[in-house]
């Protein structure tokens, strides 16, 4: 049998392994962040307005206006939101393979290619945001797909052709893929603006005007799509940043900790890559390590709690995978035939996805996917409990707004800030002590506490932790219900508490 053929048997079983098998396994999991969207596209759709509560000024408790886009259009055709936007999530990680390729072939060979591919899909925390309902993959497939696209207008060609002409198709490609971006994630138009500041370093050293023309064509397209976008949500909601940037984005007491995680997983590759800027002087290798460089700086004081997993990383990551094979290739002496050189970056890359990669089975992923769904069947039988006792116009507390406020008309208070306006305007140091203050100044109709036990110790959220020590001193509470998982080694609870008011009133 003739060896190319076994080879592209070989790849297509396991393509059809790690992309097929994989996201069967994971598919069960689902965030419950997701759900702050859906009650942001509830509301939208049934046309009381982009707002988390009724009635309530408008706060930009989402950071995936996209995804609340996509979501309200399912809602209002009829469509289950939830397979949508799973659905999304597939389609935007079979982009996201299919744009490393094409990126991959800038520098490599057809079969060198599939190796950047390769370290996508077997890598643990790529699969498992893919069915998780958040735009993740979508948002990665956006700055992938613009980046070939600002490649191959810029008149790079596949190897072995030479540099060509400007190709004003992709540019506008890229223009339209970055605004997306910007749509999709708040930090999409600082990126948008890197990759335009290193295409334009290309398109100054080529010296021809049309591609300068082309560049700004671009750009136009970039910012007729974004501008509005961004003027009216600064106009909408009053403030410069969704209310998660203020809330998660800018603690002083996370310095690096979301850094850290990143260089553990990333520094050999970065190492790597940037010995492949050294070795060759091509420009072109900006695209794949700045990225990271720009990210490295924007989640410098970010939360690590709600961006585990390299999530918020991941489109700067998988540039990483390409650009250490072009370095492994730079250092291989040129005596060496392609069939060798071949064989040896196949080898070498199966050593550092050994090493450095982390990677899983299906029986983990499903195991993984277990916690998430006991999570939900929780969730559900505080909702079961909230439903009858709670109207339209009470104000309930709760940390874990996600599940729970998507399916009850109620007023929430997110006492962990994502979608709490007052929160995100206090000092960030004081917000969660003054918040608690404020509850009980205000009074409202529940307090739902959201804890986590591992073996002999109890953890609340911030707020969470305050509102258990004033409430263990409150007459106006009393705790109604206790929802907990079964016995794990991790036991997630709720506590709910009602105004005494409102338990008198229940009582007649």
């Amino acid at each position: 049998m003739n060896h190319r053929l076994l080879f592209g048997i070989l790849f297509g079983f396991l393509f059809f392994y790690l992309f097929v098998l994989q996201l069967i396994a994971i598919w069960p999991f689902t965030i419950d962040d997701m759900y702050i969207s859906l009650r942001y596209a509830a509301h939208w759709a049934n046309g009381d307005g982009l707002l988390w509560n009724i009635g309530d000024p408008p706060v930009e408790g989402y950071s995936n206006f996209l995804f609340v886009m996509i979501a309200a259009l399912a809602l209002h055709v009829g469509f289950n939101p939830i397979v949508v936007l799973k659905i999304m999530g597939i389609i935007g990680f079979g982009f996201t393979a299919m744009g490393i390729y094409f990126i991959s072939r800038f520098w490599l060979s057809p079969i060198l290619s599939l190796i950047p591919v390769m370290g996508l899909l077997i890598y643990r925390d790529e699969i498992i945001w893919v069915s998780s309902g958040l735009e993740t993959t979508i948002y990665q497939a956006l700055i992938i797909g613009s980046i070939a696209s600002l490649l191959r207008g810029l008149g790079y060609r596949f190897v072995p052709y030479a540099r060509g002409s400007s190709v004003l198709l992709f540019w506008i490609l890229a223009g339209v893929g970055l605004a997306l971006a910007g749509l999709t994630r708040p930090e999409g138009g600082v990126i948008a603006a890197v990759l335009g500041v290193i295409a334009l370093i290309h398109v100054v050293s080529s010296n021809q005007s049309a591609r300068y023309d082309h560049w700004l064509l671009g750009l136009g397209i970039f910012l007729l799509i974004y501008v509005p976008y961004f003027i009216w949500r600064w106009y909408y909601f009053g403030m410069l940043f969704p209310n998660p940037v203020y809330c998660k984005g800018l603690m002083d007491t996370y310095w690096w900790e979301l850094d850290k995680s990143f260089l553990k997983t990333t520094w050999p590759f970065l190492l790597i890559g940037l010995f492949a800027q050294w070795k060759t002087r091509d420009t072109r290798l900006l695209f794949l390590w700045i990225p990271s460089v720009v990210y490295l700086i924007l989640l410098m004081k970010a939360d690590p709690i709600s961006a585990f997993s390299q999530r918020l990383f991941l489109p700067a990551l998988v540039l990483l995978f390409p650009l250490c094979i072009v370095g492994f290739q730079s250092g291989i002496p040129k005596h060496f035939n392609i069939n060798t050189q071949i064989w040896m970056l196949w080898g070498v890359a199966i050593w550092m996805a050994l090493l450095f990669i982390p990677m899983s089975n299906l029986q983990q992923y499903s195991y993984f996917t277990e916690c998430p769904q006991a999570g939900e069947q929780l969730r559900m039988r505080v909702i079961h409990w909230l439903k009858p006792r709670v109207t339209a116009t009470d104000r309930i507390i709760l940390a874990d707004s996600g599940m729970i406020p998507f399916h009850i008309v109620a007023q929430f208070d997110d006492s962990y800030c994502l979608n709490n306006q007052w929160m995100a305007k206090q000092p960030p140091n004081e917000m969660f002590t003054r918040y608690c203050q404020r509850v009980f100044e205000e009074k409202p109709a529940v307090i739902i506490l959201t804890s986590l036990q591992e073996k002999d110790k109890r953890f609340y959220t911030p707020a969470d932790q305050c509102l258990k020590s004033e409430l263990m001193r409150q007459a106006d509470y009393k705790r109604e219900a206790i929802f907990q998982t079964g016995h794990q080694k991790a036991i997630y609870r709720y506590e709910i508490y009602s105004r005494a008011a409102n338990h008198k009133a229940a009582k007649q």
